[in-house]
């Protein structure tokens, strides 16, 4: 699909249904939108991780205190393994 000319833009445009864009004018707030999905995604899965972190901790709190402490701490990935004792 070709560009509209200036002429073809400028009587569409007086019509006032709605406004013309360019293909490259189109394509930079498209890019400008992906941007502005992709940081709240971000956002929102590292407030999901904090909640659930936040659960699992409240969790383990009842069977096991420094457990709970480690989950709270932790920033990454925690297996059962890495947890420690309730004897520590």
């Amino acid at each position: 699909m070709s560009e509209m000319s200036g002429f073809q833009r400028k009587f569409l445009n007086r019509a006032g249904a709605v406004d013309l864009f360019t293909q490259e004018e189109f394509d930079k707030e498209l890019e400008l939108a992906k941007e502005e999905i992709v940081k709240m995604a971000i956002v929102i899965t590292a407030q999901s991780v904090s909640i659930e972190r936040e659960i699992c901790a409240t969790i383990a709190e009842k069977f096991n205190p420094a457990a709970a402490d480690a989950i709270r701490k932790h920033r990454g990935n925690i297996t059962l393994l890495e947890m420690p004792d309730a004897k520590d």
